[in-house]
């Protein structure tokens, strides 16, 4: 579960990375576009960190490295969200 809560929100954050303007008319739309995704994918990685904390707390989980991937994910994307263009 926790695999494909992290690949759900990679490929948000991928979302973000990727669009890019089609021309000098949608460079706006497109920065839009991309904070608003940058901003979703933040949230989603919120929502799996806490999600793994609570599988960690509950010790069905050993590892702390589990939280490492929402960390890096949250992280690139705020860096997404500050540098949309």
């Amino acid at each position: 579960m926790l695999v494909a809560a992290n690949l759900v929100t990679l490929y948000v954050l991928y979302l973000a990375v990727a669009i890019s303007p089609d021309g000098s008319w949608d460079v706006r739309q497109s920065a839009d576009n991309v904070q608003l995704l940058s901003a979703v994918s933040g949230v989603l990685a919120v929502a799996v960190a806490v999600l793994t904390a609570f599988i960690l707390a509950a010790r069905w989980l050993r590892s702390r490295w589990w939280l490492t991937a929402p960390a890096v994910i949250l992280l690139c994307s705020a860096v997404r969200w500050l540098f949309p263009s």
